[in-house]
């Protein structure tokens, strides 16, 4: 290494000490998400928050896996850091878990805790009883994962639903040219799940039961964060790419 180049780099460091200590953790943290793709922002964000929050939450009945709930606080953090959401809410859906379970959790994260829990549907090309394959391509019929923000209402042919758009490209970026959105459907609930065994499946819009759609899209509308999960998503090259 050259004694210029050395110098350089000294001068660099000392300039980051400095920031460190000037602007504080917090909003250093802020300024890294700002500028690295998302799966920086999540490596330089803080355990404490997340923690502070998998006790009170995912140990109530039926609560989210706490490592899902990490990921999950971590994806909001990165979007009210980019200035993507209007409202403290959070909803996980959790795709390792099988159709007739519980999947869905809408957490008020301004009072720490669980508004809602309930069961989605996923993509009629993703799975089965459980969902298995992930696609971001138009026609494909499956599931999208990752960090969306929820955006206005209308009333279509499933009645009233809810605009979304994917914040990581790759991976959920074409969710509003695929249309996909949340809306009730008859195919979700206890009873199809009686008849036949799973609940039916969308063409990759995350779909409610009729009963409570629209308390849930009312709830959720308007700047929230929807964070999908399925096992093995943070190896997927697209993950964290905004």
């Amino acid at each position: 290494m050259t004694q210029k180049r050395s110098k350089r780099l000294m001068a660099r460091a000392k300039k980051i000490l400095q920031m460190k200590n000037t602007l504080g953790a917090g909003l250093l943290l802020a300024c890294t998400a700002l500028t690295h793709p998302l799966a920086e922002a999540f490596s330089q964000f803080g355990s404490q928050t997340a923690t502070s929050s998998l006790k009170s939450l995912s140990h109530q009945p039926n609560g989210p896996d706490p490592k899902v709930l990490q990921l999950a606080l971590r994806a909001y953090h990165w979007a009210a850091n980019h200035k993507h959401i209007q409202k403290q809410l959070l909803t996980i859906v959790d795709f390792s878990r099988a159709s007739i379970e519980k999947r869905l959790w809408v957490i008020d994260l301004a009072k720490n805790r669980i508004l809602f829990s309930g069961l989605v549907a996923h993509g009629r090309n993703s799975g089965g009883l459980k969902a298995t394959h992930f696609s971001n391509s138009p026609e494909s019929r499956e599931s999208s994962l990752g960090t969306f923000v929820t955006e206005d209402t209308y009333v279509g042919k499933h009645g009233y639903s809810l605009r979304v758009a994917g914040l990581e490209a790759g991976l959920n970026n074409n969710a509003k040219s695929r249309a996909i959105v949340v809306h009730p459907a008859k195919y979700v609930g206890d009873n199809f799940i009686s008849q036949k065994g799973m609940l039916g499946r969308s063409w990759g819009c995350f779909a409610l039961d009729p009963e409570y759609a629209s308390d849930v899209i009312h709830m959720i509308k308007g700047g929230s964060v929807i964070f999908a999960y399925a096992p093995g998503m943070e190896n997927d090259a697209h993950y964290g790419t905004a």
